[in-house]
């Protein structure tokens, strides 16, 4: 395979992984929205004692470094019965999402400073809804990033401008079906495709592998209705295991979750 093909055939990958992300939420609906910015630590019993305004996407609603509680309320469609169903939220921040009743459900960011094309945006609601359920949740966010604010390397002139703009603004608080099919091809799609950026340029193995993702973006015929058929072309290479020269390694991890907002 010669150097323009290879590359022809990475970016029709790369566009086709990115069409099937864009098509796993369907149907999206906007949450009503009220919020209210405040300075020091108000738990989730005392939140009511804040003046609340409501809030649209493209609306700013505070600064960097900014603490506010998020009141989220919407209702499932009655045409939705059956269906998965998820939050779909973006406060150009981090947050922690609150059922009605105070418990804590998960955390939520717009961006990594080791990936920069991770999000986490997506909270479950219904595997299966009923249809016409009503959503209510809470977020206390903060105008920031995992491990703090980004520091621009050229920022702009100005007073305060150090860290570059600071206006924060909502990007996307909906209500959406959750396709778990195309969710779970998509991921398929991108290991296969981190292995072959992995691997060797133009190895056997590497190139095996662009033959297959291409077979099956064109069993996929950019129908959702042939993702299961296009998936199962994958699982040959996914299965595959390393040579028998490479090494074994094991990876030990910890989680955490922030909940006291202590970053100031």
């Amino acid at each position: 395979m010669d150097d323009n093909s290879y590359k022809i055939y990475i970016n029709r990958i790369e566009n086709f992984i990115r069409r099937v992300k864009n098509s796993v939420l369907s149907e999206e609906q906007l949450f009503d929205c009220r919020f209210a910015v405040f300075e020091d630590s108000v738990p989730f019993d005392k939140r009511n004692e804040l003046n609340y305004r409501p809030l649209k996407e493209g609306d700013i609603w505070g600064k960097y470094w900014d603490l506010a509680w998020f009141h989220l309320e919407g209702h499932i469609p009655a045409q939705w019965a059956g269906r998965k169903v998820v939050a779909h939220l973006d406060l150009s921040g981090e947050g922690l999402i609150y059922s009605a009743d105070g418990t804590p459900q998960q955390g939520i960011t717009n961006g990594s400073v080791f990936d920069n094309k991770f999000v986490r945006d997506i909270f479950p609601l219904f595997d299966s809804c009923k249809g016409g359920e009503k959503v209510e949740l809470w977020i206390e966010a903060m105008a920031n990033g995992i491990l703090g604010v980004h520091i621009k390397s050229e920022p702009p002139d100005g007073p305060g401008m150090r860290l570059g703009p600071q206006e924060i603004k909502i990007k996307t608080i909906r209500l959406a079906l959750f396709n778990e099919v195309l969710w779970q091809y998509s991921l398929d799609m991108d290991i296969l495709l981190g292995m072959v950026k992995a691997l060797p340029e133009k190895s056997v193995r590497s190139l095996r592998i662009i033959r297959t993702l291409i077979n099956s973006i064109n069993i996929y015929e950019e129908n959702a209705q042939n993702v299961e058929a296009a998936r199962q072309v994958l699982q040959g290479e996914l299965k595959k295991p390393a040579t028998a020269s490479d090494l074994s390694a094991n990876a030990i991890g910890h989680a955490h979750l922030d909940t006291g907002w202590l970053w100031p």
